[in-house]
């Protein structure tokens, strides 16, 4: 299938970027990206953010590891917690990248995962501290509660010394997935158990009031006490996600 002039420069763009890392999510996205990177023989250092998947998404994203033919790697994060608004939950995971510390947030469905066994703080640095420019798959219309109105604030920004880099940054959803079907690659977006941007825990300890049924415990327990705004506005002047 040819290339659209919009495909093409999104090669030629990666064709030039500086050796560095990729993060891919396994969705649409950054799986573009991947796909356009090895079509301009380019060869990036992937990462994957895969704490407590699923079997289900971690099987889809193996099949889409060995259908692109592609070497992921993966590292613990190094804090994480919990913010939400009005029914909404969500974790952040916190990874060390270059030298700097960038949120992976996964918004919770429902689930198995007790919250009370997602481990606190587990690694401070960065296998791959050395790495000062990352690609990412982040669009400008990307929507998120947790960082109203800018979750990327340009196609290129410094955190530190490291350099991001949103080629796909003034991209559409449909536009991506025109591209991806140039490449003959599926563009079925992933069902939401198996979507990786999405946690599967159990919320009743976190949505209920005073006592609520635990599974894990087989027996009734005291709720959480939690202000999930507080939580989402202490998240937000952390990464200068505030509005302005």
């Amino acid at each position: 299938m040819p290339r659209s002039d919009r495909t093409a420069t999104l090669i030629a763009e990666l064709a030039e970027m500086p050796e560095g890392g990729l993060l891919w999510s396994g969705g649409l996205d950054s799986t573009l990206l991947v796909i356009a990177a090895k079509e301009a023989n380019r060869s990036f250092t992937i990462c994957q953010f895969r704490a407590f998947m699923t079997k289900t998404q971690t099987r889809r994203s193996d099949a889409l590891i060995a259908q692109l033919g592609i070497e992921v790697f993966s590292f613990p994060f190094s804090n994480r917690y919990l913010i939400g608004q009005d029914n909404e939950i969500a974790v952040v995971f916190e990874y060390a990248v270059g030298d700097t510390v960038i949120p992976n947030l996964r918004d919770a469905i429902d689930g198995d995962i007790c919250v009370a066994d997602i481990g606190g703080a587990v690694r401070d640095g960065s296998p791959f501290a050395t790495i000062k420019h990352w690609i990412v798959g982040s669009r400008a219309d990307d929507e998120h509660y947790a960082s109203p109105g800018k979750v990327i604030p340009a196609k290129t920004w410094e955190a530190g010394t490291t350099v991001f880099t949103a080629p796909l940054h003034d991209w559409t959803r449909n536009e991506v997935k025109g591209a991806l079907r140039e490449f003959g690659h599926d563009a079925t977006e992933a069902s939401e158990i198996e979507d990786t941007n999405n946690i599967a825990i159990c919320r009743l300890c976190l949505n209920g009031k005073g006592k609520v049924f635990c599974p894990k415990e087989n027996a009734e327990i005291d709720a959480v006490i939690w202000d999930r705004n507080l939580n989402t506005r202490m998240f937000q002047e952390k990464f200068g996600l505030t509005k302005d």
